[in-house]
């Protein structure tokens, strides 16, 4: 009788370490899942922002006095402007 409250108890122990851990995963788990949630909106409203940064970026209107471009400028002849490529 003695083996099987020893059996017993060893394995009451085991299911207590085996629940502290899933606690403790659960936990590490939600935790993880807020960060993601952060990261995932603080990507979307970079994204949001560059998109209007890009859609609002100035142009500049060509004159007689403009001789040389830099490298990644382009020109729209037909517009008249120049335009900042990247």
């Amino acid at each position: 009788m003695k083996f099987f409250t020893d059996t017993t108890k060893e394995h009451e122990k085991e299911m207590e370490e085996l629940l502290r851990q899933l606690q403790e995963e659960r936990h590490c788990s939600s935790s993880l899942k807020d960060r993601m949630s952060v990261l995932q909106q603080e990507l979307c409203d970079a994204q949001s922002s560059t998109q209007v940064n890009f859609q609002m970026q100035p142009l500049l209107k060509l004159d007689s006095t403009t001789t040389s471009m830099s490298p990644n400028c382009a020109v729209h002849l037909s517009s008249g402007f120049l335009m900042h490529t990247t």
